[in-house]
């Protein structure tokens, strides 16, 4: 049977990294990486975990 868990999480990322200046591109970290359907923690096209840090506010188990 699969269950489904509601997580509040804080992620630490540089924004250097993924968008610097700009605008386009952070447009794009936000609506693709970090779409709230499905946050990518780790890229296959480049090779390498997207965000820094995910820590765990609240873990909620969801009927």
């Amino acid at each position: 049977m699969v269950k489904t868990l509601k997580i509040t999480v804080e992620i630490e990322y540089d924004p250097d990294v993924w968008y610097g200046d700009s605008e386009d591109g952070k447009q794009w970290f936000f609506e693709q990486v970090l779409a709230p359907e499905n946050i990518g923690i780790f890229s296959n096209d480049c090779g390498d975990f997207i965000v820094e840090k995910v820590k765990s506010i609240n873990v909620e188990a969801l009927k």
